[in-house]
Order: C-alpha cells, then sequence, then structure tokens
C-alpha cells in the first residue's frame, strides 16, 4: 500500500486549467467517479481540488450499479437538485459518456493525460455532445447552453 500511496502523491496530475475553471463556474458543479468515496476524497484532496467539491463528492460505492450504468449520475444529479437533461458531464471515459446519455445527460472531454490520439472520436461514437480538449473551453459551452 506504501507504493500506492507513494504513486498517488508523485503521479497524480491535474488537468491543466482544471482549478482556474472550477473557481469560475457560477453554477453547482460536483465530482462523480467509478472510484469509491474514500479513494476519491484521497485524490482530490492530493491535488487540492477537495475543497472546491466538498460535500459533492460521490463516489461509486453510493450506488448499485457502477458506469456505464447511470445510477451515480442519477444519483449526482437528485443530490444536487438539478433536472438530468440540465447537466453537463465532464467526462473522459466510453463507459462515461454512455452512462451520462443513459442518465439524459450531455457529455464531453478528452484533454486527461490518458488520452490516446483517436480517444475524441471514441467519445463522439459514445454520443458525447460536448466534446473538448480543454477545460477553459467549458466555460464558452456552459455559456452556450
Amino acid at each position: 500500500m506504501r507504493l500506492v500511496d507513494e504513486a498517488d502523491r508523485t503521479e497524480l496530475k491535474l488537468i491543466a486549467g482544471v482549478r482556474e475553471t472550477l473557481v469560475e463556474l457560477d453554477i453547482p458543479f460536483c465530482v462523480a467517479s467509478n472510484a469509491r468515496t474514500f479513494r476519491l476524497r484521497h485524490f482530490l484532496g492530493l491535488t487540492g481540488l477537495l475543497p472546491l467539491f466538498e460535500p459533492h463528492v460521490f463516489g461509486a460505492d453510493l450506488v448499485g450499479r457502477p458506469k456505464p450504468a447511470p445510477d451515480l449520475f442519477l444519483l449526482a444529479a437528485e443530490r444536487m437538485g438539478v433536472a438530468p437533461p440540465r447537466c453537463l458531464v465532464i467526462e473522459d471515459t466510453v463507459p462515461g459518456v454512455t452512462a451520462s446519455i443513459a442518465a439524459g445527460m450531455r457529455a464531453g472531454f478528452y484533454g486527461g493525460a490518458h488520452c490516446f490520439e483517436d480517444h475524441e472520436q471514441q467519445l463522439t461514437a459514445a454520443a458525447a455532445t460536448a466534446v473538448f480538449n480543454h477545460m477553459k473551453e467549458l466555460l464558452r459551452l456552459i455559456e452556450l447552453s
């Protein structure tokens, strides 16, 4: 476990522009991840983002079925008091896009460090509707909504 913790501390990297974008948001936002809630809080704490999301942190352990099932996104929308069609899911995986579409939400993003050359096409093929590759583009997309 020490090796995993050390890797978390040394290899976990923020996506460019995420902190600045979150600070500028003037709408409700949360994080809903297939990670377990305690682990998700740990990662957010290491990056310094936890205070920006608290108390709206939702892990897969809160629902019976993780992504690609829509359960986690539906739970997050319910707890945030936002109707699913009004939600924009910032997601970088095909299972996550699949879950958001099944929940009746829009989804898109492909800028994570793990994204490959054809990642945008994969998300678009999974029905992502707002694909972008830098967090600064999120504010513009929200304005257009």
